[in-house]
């Protein structure tokens, strides 16, 4: 996938961080990633610049770490809560392919949300694919409770 011709990709999301434009995950139509990039917004600009996600780099990211990460997706939301952007849903189609270097396939739940931290990214190596997939949490909601209101109910309190 040529990550260097970003405007290529769709379905990323997009959230503002200090002075940062960042995107994270997203496909080409044909490959979907996990790739978190941003653009300085205060300063001339020069490209993207990856936090997360180098395909080239060749490092086997160790599966005690690999278990942290988002699948590679596309369409999934994305918000920025304290200093992490958190995201959550998404998916691929049936046939997808994975961006070389991330995991397999795999089925995208809702109960899975994932955080990346900002502040650590900012002082970790970002050229360490290991050391910058450390930046990735995950937490799993045990349980989804769905409410179906007509449009004459309110909910109660």
């Amino acid at each position: 996938m040529d990550i260097d011709n970003y405007g290529k990709f769709y379905g990323q999301s997009a959230v503002v961080w200090k002075d940062r434009l960042y995107t994270v995950c997203g496909t080409n139509g044909f490959e979907y990633t996990n790739i978190v990039r941003y653009l300085d917004l205060q300063a001339p600009c020069n490209g993207w610049n990856i936090l997360y996600g180098r395909p080239s780099d060749g490092t086997i990211v160790p599966s005690s770490i690999l278990k942290h990460l988002p699948a590679p997706r596309y369409r999934q939301g994305a918000v920025v809560y304290r200093n992490h952007i958190v995201i959550i849903g998404g998916g691929q189609s049936m046939n997808a392919t994975v961006h070389p270097n991330n995991q397999q396939n795999e089925h995208i739940s809702f109960t899975d949300i994932y955080f990346f931290d900002l502040e650590l990214a900012d002082r970790l190596d970002g050229d360490n694919r290991e050391q910058m997939a450390r930046c990735w949490t995950k937490r799993t909601i045990n349980s989804v409770s769905y409410t179906h209101l007509r449009a004459h109910e309110t909910p109660e309190h």
